[in-house]
């Protein structure tokens, strides 16, 4: 017993087994990056699966701040929802069918983005299916239409102009002026043709005077 520990102390106490720090070949390691060695946080989804659902992300760290991505995929055709960042996400009738996956950006650069949270694929609602299916049977389907009437036109049209109602006096007043052009020209024709028929006073009397001196001559 006494020889098997002697043994085994010399052994430990081997310079050939105690590292050389000093040698040209040893190198020091530090600590790796903790972005490195961070795990990824686990995310999930809650809601779903029928489309008017409301998708909601979940496993963020407490304490922690970051964004979130939302994406629609339909097998491996990926496309990111930018009109999601939040937290939770409403589907629509454009995503039936479709898986929808959310990821969480952390704000701290020592993490790592997190794992993708999935759900779907998603189907349509039960209750909208059914009145799709009544309205199918109908014969004659009527759907309320709701027309928005803008009060103002947009600023880069034209104002829109109603053609001008017919002057109904003026033809008249063009008449009635026509009609006393010409009945003033008629006047003054009938002077004219007055004033040449008209002797003239002075030259019957010189007439006459001329007369009786010639016989009076005689």
């Amino acid at each position: 017993m006494f020889n098997k520990l002697k043994k085994a102390f010399k052994k430990k106490g081997k310079a050939d087994d105690v590292p050389d720090t000093k040698s040209s070949t040893a190198s020091t390691v530090g600590r790796p990056d903790d972005a490195l060695i961070a795990f990824p946080v686990k995310i999930s989804i809650e809601g779903g699966p029928e489309h008017t659902d409301t998708l909601k992300a979940t496993g963020v760290p407490e304490n922690k701040t970051g964004s979130f991505r939302w994406y629609r995929s339909v097998g491996n055709q990926f496309t990111q929802l930018e009109e999601a960042s939040g937290d939770t996400f409403q589907p629509t009738l454009d995503d039936v069918g479709s898986r929808i996956s959310v990821q969480w950006i952390p704000d701290d650069p020592s993490m790592v983005p997190s794992t993708f949270g999935q759900a779907g694929p998603l189907v349509l609602d039960e209750g909208v299916q059914a009145r799709v299916s009544a309205l199918e049977l109908q014969p004659k389907v009527l759907f309320p239409i709701k027309i928005g009437l803008h009060t103002q036109p947009p600023s880069h049209l034209p104002l829109p102009t109603s053609p001008s109602p017919p002057n109904l006096t003026q033809p008249k007043i063009e008449a009635a002026e026509e009609e006393k052009a010409c009945k003033s020209e008629a006047n003054h024709k009938e002077k004219e043709e007055g004033n040449r028929e008209i002797p003239n006073e002075n030259e019957g009397s010189t007439g006459h005077t001329g007369g009786k001196e010639g016989g009076g001559g005689e």
